[in-house]
């Protein structure tokens, strides 16, 4: 019951801001595709205790980017181009969430993984890359997205989120509700960092070795 009162505010969040498009806090982009860098290799299997900086910078995105507004945050909402039959990712910045000097507006962005980088990748978890990584909030921004639907996720299975960088440091569990079908993960997030969502073995270890 509690899941599907979420998933209906949750739509009539989306419907708002969506509405809101000439709003000055609400943002909704196009995404542009981030080239794959030519010197890295796309084959071979992925631990995701090593998801480095340079093995992350080296995979191929889509950017949804916006600016955040001194005393009236954001919305970012962005529908993935390459992922079959779609997926959305947003993140709501509230005002209360943003440092008392910060002053100006700032641009600010998030990337996900394209289709090819997971059929190139299949053990990646669900990344979400959310830049500039210098800003930590007063209040966790949320941050929603989109299992990659052709996993086979249901929402029965068990979620762990985390930090890639600066560290490995796991949150605990995410939110996991259903819309039209696709599996959805909505977690709070502390600061912009390359977070990323598994489940099984696909979860980083704390202690790689």
């Amino acid at each position: 019951m509690k899941r599907t009162v979420f998933q209906i505010i949750l739509m009539a969040l989306l419907v708002v801001a969506v509405g809101c498009e000439n709003d000055p806090t609400t943002v909704v982009t196009q995404s542009s595709v981030l080239t794959f860098s030519p010197d890295k290799a796309r084959t071979g299997h992925v631990d995701v205790a090593y998801l480095t900086s340079e093995f992350l910078d080296s995979l191929e995105y889509e950017e949804f980017s916006g600016d955040i507004i001194p005393g009236q945050g954001a919305w970012l909402i962005g529908e993935m181009k390459t992922w079959p039959g779609g997926g959305d990712f947003a993140i709501d910045i509230k005002p209360e969430s943003l440092p008392p000097d910060f002053t100006y507006p700032v641009e600010f962005s998030m990337r996900i993984p394209t289709y090819q980088s997971y059929l190139d990748y299949p053990e990646l978890p669900l990344l979400i890359r959310l830049e500039p990584s210098d800003i930590n909030f007063l209040e966790p921004v949320t941050v929603m997205g989109t299992y990659m639907p052709w996993t086979g996720v249901t929402v029965n299975d068990l979620f762990e989120y985390f930090c890639l960088t600066p560290e490995y440091q796991y949150f605990g569990e995410p939110t996991i509700f259903v819309v039209d079908r696709k599996v959805k993960i909505k977690f709070p997030a502390p600061h912009f960092s390359h977070w990323g969502v598994g489940r099984g073995n696909e979860k980083v270890s704390n202690n790689p070795k």
